[in-house]
């Protein structure tokens, strides 16, 4: 496997983790959904999994950033606390400072943790296979698309929260799920991509700003 090929797949698996990282902040719209539901039903089974499913996002998101910051050769220690892990430490304080609150459904996100090793397994083997097997066929634009959004996944970490609540303000929920009429767990899916095309967009122009690319990149 080549080394564009390690981080294809290296991209594929950050931007699925940040798709799920939104989804686990939906609460009783996407990830609670299933307590709506009647128990053992197949709704209930099906939305329950996504839940579970969702937990290897934060895991998987950071052992990336760590993955990658391993790979630089003969950084010193120094620079790895300073720069790097500073960094992302004083951002991500900035971005949750009165923004953090408890939810309702912190029981069930404890206990879904338990799963995490078992999904964090399955969206590397399933990303990595796609990027060996597929990455011949896959069109430049394609590849360009997600080495892009792969790289603003930090950026959009750090606003999804502020987002979500915007676009929740708007009233998308109602838009997709009373006006288009569509299953609430799709509407949940289109809304975590909206957050996201959002948040990226926020994210663009931030990295063309010297002072603050390394932030958001």
């Amino acid at each position: 496997m080549n080394r564009h090929q390690k981080y294809l797949y290296l991209e594929l698996m950050r931007i699925l983790a940040c798709f799920f990282v939104i989804f686990n902040h939906t609460g009783n719209n996407g990830f609670f959904l299933f307590s709506q539901r009647p128990w053992g039903g197949l709704q209930f089974w099906i939305y329950m999994f996504v839940s579970i499913f969702c937990k290897f996002s934060v895991p998987v998101f950071f052992a990336i950033s760590g993955a990658l910051l391993l790979s630089k050769n003969d950084e010193p220690l120094k620079t790895l606390w300073c720069r790097r892990i500073a960094r992302i430490a004083g951002s991500l304080l900035v971005f949750s400072s009165r923004l953090t609150g408890e939810c309702s459904e912190g029981v069930s996100q404890t206990f879904h943790n338990t799963f995490v090793i078992i999904n964090a397994a399955t969206i590397f083997l399933s990303s990595k296979y796609l990027a060996v097997t597929y990455e011949g066929k896959l069109s430049q634009w394609f590849k360009k698309a997600v080495f892009a959004v792969g790289k603003g996944t930090f950026g959009i970490y750090l606003w999804h929260i502020l987002v979500l609540r915007l676009l929740t303000r708007f009233k998308i929920w109602e838009l997709f799920r009373d006006k288009l009429d569509l299953n609430y767990m799709i509407s949940a899916f289109l809304v975590c991509l909206c957050v996201m095309a959002v948040s990226y967009g926020l994210t663009w122009p931030m990295q063309k700003i010297p002072l603050i690319r390394k932030l958001v990149s």
